[in-house]
């Protein structure tokens, strides 16, 4: 029922898409596409991706009217791939992305830093299809961009740094992954401060880059989990008593950010099969995302699931059908017995 809105005013604004397309330039109403673009949002951010992409045609025909060298239609581009994204729907997001490639480097330049956010953008959604080689590229080429443009210790060098570890990582070059995620660190886990002249020698600009600890902390689990598939399982294991210990003195040990990290680290001793310290770190990771998520959490869930087969390895035979029962009741199957 809480979609019901929604999808009447799709209805109603749908009988217009014809009319936006034949409109004029002239015609093109930036309220109205501001008003289709929030709704796509907002049917986004409540599950309604059918609902969203109507709403996202519409936007697009109407960003068309604006003209290719209009930035709101590259916003428009840009918006559309994101939703699609986030609705795993990645091959269907590439177009968009390149597009809107396409249309900064036209507008802009090659060597722009909007165009290499698109490049950026566009290389994770490859990394995500399993497009390594094409993903690199574009990566390399965002990073090329942005030490041009910032300097080779901007933040936005060691995003991009981070993204294409993670690409390699996935390719199973993990060696290439682990000195990139520790460049990335370096750059993103450090305050720093740049200075510049802006309107003759007197005038000085100073910008300060205070760590983003969350996106910080996700970059160190991810090289935990690197060192665990290149199977340096003693790099690996320092790295998530680090990572934990690090969030527990920064924040506290009730952090939410404890939650990945702590599932991560009970896999890693279910893999070894070191069931006792395994079993701790899930509870402790579903206790923690109990507190600050609800029993359908995703992380919830994935805790289930791995503490049901740590419980089956172990014997516990009467703990791992009973948690059995409860992922059922969630609506999740369980894996099967080995």
């Amino acid at each position: 029922m809480k979609n019901l809105g929604i999808t009447r005013r799709i209805a109603g604004l749908a009988l217009l898409l014809g009319l936006v397309a034949h409109n004029s330039a002239a015609d093109a109403d930036p309220k109205i596409w501001k008003q289709y673009c929030d709704d796509a949002r907002k049917a986004a951010a409540e599950h309604a991706y059918n609902e969203a992409e109507q709403f996202l045609k519409l936007a697009l025909a109407m960003a068309e009217k604006f003209g290719e060298n209009d930035p709101r239609l590259v916003e428009t581009l840009l918006l559309a791939a994101g939703i699609q994204i986030d609705n795993k729907h990645h091959a269907d997001a590439e177009p968009h992305l390149r597009r809107a490639l396409a249309l900064r480097e036209a507008r802009l330049g090659a060597h722009h830093l909007s165009v290499a956010e698109c490049a950026f953008y566009l290389g994770g959604n490859l990394s995500d299809q399993k497009k390594y080689a094409d993903a690199e590229q574009l990566l390399r080429r965002a990073e090329s961009i942005c030490k041009w443009k910032s300097g080779a210790y901007h933040p936005l060098v060691g995003t991009c740094q981070a993204a294409l570890a993670h690409n390699y990582a996935l390719a199973g070059r993990y060696d290439e992954a682990d000195k990139l995620y520790t460049a990335a660190l370096k750059i993103l886990g450090t305050q720093s401060s740049s200075t510049k002249f802006d309107g003759g020698p007197d005038v000085i600009v100073r910008t300060t880059f205070i760590p983003d600890y969350p996106r910080v902390m996700q970059i160190r689990l991810e090289q935990a989990q690197t060192l665990e598939l290149a199977k340096k399982y003693a790099e690996a294991e320092t790295g998530f008593k680090k990572l934990i210990k690090l969030i527990e003195d920064r924040e506290s040990k009730d952090s939410v950010l404890l939650v990945n990290p702590l599932l991560a680290f009970g896999r890693y001793y279910a893999g070894r099969k070191n069931y006792p310290t395994a079993e701790a770190l899930l509870l402790r990771s579903d206790s923690l995302i109990t507190q600050h998520g609800g029993p359908k959490h995703r992380a919830h869930l994935a805790a289930l699931g791995v503490l049901e087969r740590v419980y089956r390895d172990q014997g516990k035979i009467a703990e791992a059908d009973g948690l059995a029962g409860q992922l059922a009741g969630l609506g999740v199957k369980s894996a099967p017995a080995k």
